[in-house]
């Protein structure tokens, strides 16, 4: 009977060894499969297009510069870029091809072009029901965009660095000096940012953008539970004093109208696409890494009121929540036009939180004293919101307001 269990124990063991080496053959071979830069595309069916014709192998491919956009139809940054690279594809036509791949159906990209006016109007062509691409350039985010070169890949970067002047460069270069791409980056955030022989009082530290971490805010218990650490990683500086004001004071979502800068140089703490072009290139130039350490007794309000003094000791800035006069957008009580056909509408609640989460609106607060439901109707103007929400029992003015907005001063 023990002979019996040997022969059966040593049986299961070659079995879960031949599995384990069966995956890890699989594993290692789906790590060498990947591509990075500088490598050589594959001569690889490259898949179909939404009007069913074949793209065919990579070497079919007549343009210098073939550029992999992986995206999806419900990242609205990827489909806002779409108009961009279709007039690049046409003004670069005889040296450039974008490529927009998903993993989506074709039917689903079909129903985009009819439904969705930005799909619209591309001249790209997607490739659709894409297994292979992705696995050859895995990723967690989209946009995801890869440059490949007479056959090299030579960078692989967000969707915001494909314009005329990047595509001009690699053109004329062979190589472009941006920010790379690294969904996959392995950075503990567990670790502290500064070594430190006592935990048992508070100590802080910050230092600029760290290469291979992504923006995170966390929190750590120590391992004897003695002391917790607060970190903010990669943050814009806005973000970080945000993050902390959120812990201590209740605050509407704090768009553009609701944030005054006081500052010689605003550059810093907000992005400006006109001016600065690259929000990955922005951020390595101005964001911040962060941490601080408590005894585990001080409660997150507190600590985080401790933080927002030590940042504005660090980077010398004055922060404050005050109140200003700021132009609004005012929902009063109106005449209902006819109120039963928005019985299924959203609560006047609901309506204004979602509708004040549009930062290119100025902030709109509700002084009605009605509680009807709005109809579900797209608006994307003033005139347009007014039409609906008298349509509800509700009317809309510009005035303005006396509000909370976060101050900073240099």
């Amino acid at each position: 009977m023990i002979q019996y269990l040997k022969t059966v124990f040593m049986v299961a063991l070659a079995i879960l060894f031949i599995t384990s080496f069966s995956y890890g053959k699989q594993y290692f071979s789906l790590v060498q499969d990947t591509l990075q830069v500088g490598d050589r595309m594959p001569d690889i069916d490259m898949g179909i297009l939404d009007n069913e014709s074949k793209v065919g192998k990579f070497s079919a491919q007549k343009q210098r510069l073939v550029i992999l956009d992986f995206m999806n139809s419900s990242c609205t940054s990827c489909i806002a870029a779409l108009p961009r690279l279709s007039s690049l594809e046409e003004m670069f036509q005889h040296t450039l091809k974008i490529y927009p791949v998903t993993y989506e159906t074709r039917s689903r990209i079909k129903n985009m072009k009819i439904v969705n006016e930005t799909f619209s109007k591309t001249r790209l062509n997607f490739i659709v029901e894409d297994q292979q691409l992705k696995q050859l350039f895995p990723h967690q985010t989209v946009s995801h965009v890869v440059w490949i070169l007479d056959g090299i890949i030579k960078a692989i970067t967000h969707v915001e660095y494909v314009d005329e002047k990047m595509i001009a460069t690699i053109l004329k270069e062979g190589k472009l000096a941006v920010p790379q791409k690294n969904d996959f980056a392995r950075f503990d955030y567990s670790k502290p940012l500064k070594n430190r022989n006592n935990v048992d009082k508070y100590d802080s530290f910050m230092t600029g953008f760290i290469q291979h971490a992504e923006t995170k805010f966390g929190m750590k218990e120590s391992e004897d539970s003695l002391s917790v650490r607060e970190y903010m990683i990669n943050v814009p500086i806005l973000s970080a004093y945000m993050y902390a004001y959120g812990k201590v004071f209740k605050l509407p979502y704090m768009k553009p109208d609701r944030v005054c800068i006081d500052a010689k140089d605003v550059s810093k703490y907000r992005f400006d696409q006109k001016s600065d072009r690259y929000e990955s290139s922005w951020m390595v130039k101005n964001a911040i890494s962060y941490e601080a350490v408590f005894k585990s007794d001080v409660t997150r309000k507190e600590r985080m009121k401790i933080m927002i003094k030590d940042l504005d000791d660090k980077l010398n800035l004055r922060s404050s929540i005050e109140k200003r006069w700021v132009d609004c957008w005012i929902i009063i009580d109106g005449q209902a036009q006819n109120t039963s056909v928005f019985e299924d509408g959203r609560s006047i609640q609901d309506f204004v939180f979602m509708a004040d989460l549009n930062q290119d609106l100025p902030p709109l607060i509700n002084e009605s004293k009605l509680n009807l439901k709005v109809g579900n109707k797209p608006w994307q103007s003033f005139e347009e919101l007014k039409k609906l929400l008298r349509a509800s029992g509700y009317d809309l003015i510009k005035q303005k307001r006396q509000i909370e907005v976060f101050v900073l001063k240099d």
